[in-house]
């Protein structure tokens, strides 16, 4: 669905994760925000 807005998304599933990701799975979540911003600094 949210490709028929914008082309350029990304999403991130962590499995066993509810809504508390930041409480969940600081480590996981962290990670996927490095990697997002990495990405957008290398300008993909």
């Amino acid at each position: 669905m949210s490709r028929a807005a914008a082309t350029a998304v990304t999403s991130v599933s962590l499995d066993g994760v509810g809504h508390y990701v930041a409480m969940e799975a600081p480590d996981e979540l962290a990670k996927a925000v490095l990697q997002f911003v990495g990405d957008v600094d290398a300008g993909r």
